[in-house]
Order: C-alpha cells, then structure tokens, then sequence
C-alpha cells in the first residue's frame, strides 16, 4: 500500500515533450496567489553541469539539490529555474536512480513539511506515493506504452491527452477541476 500524501500532486507523463514541465509551471502561477508552493523535479539522469554548493544530500546513486533563490533569478531553461520563474519556493531537483527515490523524496519532504503545497514532475513518485493528485500527460501524437507508463496512467487521477495544438487548452480544463481544501489538492 502506497503511502498517502495529500499536499502534493505528481505530474507524469507517457514521455519527453508531452508538456510536463509546462502543466507544473502553469498550476505553479496559478495556484501561487493564494498559496505557498514548493516544487520537485525528478530526473533518473545525472548531470555534469549542477552546482555542488547547491548540493544537500549524495551518494553514488542520487543527488538532491535545492535551488538557491541566486540561482533562480538567472534566466535559463532548466525546469528547476522555470519552476522558481514561476512562482514556487524552494525548488528542489533529485537526480536518483528508482530505487534511492524514496529516500531522497522523504529527506526533502523533513526541509518543506508537510503545510505546504507541493507540485512534483516525476515519472516513478506517484508508483511509490499516492499523492493527493496524480496527473498523467499523454501525446496523442507519439504513443510511448511500457510497463511503468501503463501504471502511471493507470494510477492517474487525471489524463489528459496533448497534441502540439491543445496543451494550453488542456491544461486550462485540468487546473479549473483542482482546488485546494485545508492544504490539500482535491479534484472537483
């Protein structure tokens, strides 16, 4: 049984370029007048290029860095700096191997606590979590099917399916189902 947690919602998807990172930075705006937002982003690459100073846990199989406001003001497109340019604070980026996720995901969760809202792009949190909402991107166009993206789709709270013409609109339907009830994310 996975356990629940109901201030954060993952959003995943069936593979690269669906939108991922751009349905996290809108509910990111959307959401951030009212509340305060924290983001995660999780990659199973490690990178070169990463700040060690901005590192905050390591070992050989996983990374977690936490992007320090001076970094996130430098224009760039990483999605950790799009998600700060969007309005969440702290941004946290986990590179890890699947089976380090888990502890790297509740060693971040002991720095944001658990009164505040969190948004997370990762293809596996939501199979070792249930997150509150559980967002699933498919492309309509490139149709990906292994094992690991049948159950995220199938764990999904929400699907939405992306062509290059409809993102905007999709994610515009998605976000006017989501509210946020006693810091908690709830579909409506």
């Amino acid at each position: 049984m996975r356990k629940f947690f109901p201030n954060i919602m993952v959003v995943c998807g069936s593979g690269r370029k669906v939108g991922k990172t751009t349905i996290v930075r809108e509910l990111i705006s959307f959401f951030k007048e009212n509340q305060k937002i924290a983001a995660i982003k999780v990659s199973p690459h490690f990178h070169q290029d990463k700040q060690p100073q901005n590192i905050i846990m390591h070992d050989v199989n996983c990374n977690v860095y936490i992007e320090n406001e001076s970094d996130s003001y430098r224009i760039n497109k990483k999605d950790s700096s799009l998600f700060f340019q969007a309005g969440a604070s702290p941004v946290y980026y986990i590179e890890t191997k699947d089976d380090k996720l888990e502890n790297a995901f509740l060693f971040i969760l002991k720095h944001i606590g658990d009164q505040r809202l969190i948004i997370c792009e990762s293809g596996i949190l939501g199979r070792l979590f249930k997150p509150g909402i559980l967002i699933y991107l498919e492309s309509t166009i490139k149709k990906v099917e292994n094992n690991d993206k049948v159950t995220n789709k199938n764990l999904a709270d929400v699907i939405i399916q992306i062509n290059e013409n409809n993102l905007q609109a999709e994610v515009l339907k998605a976000i006017k189902k989501i509210r946020v009830v006693e810091n908690k994310w709830k579909l409506c």
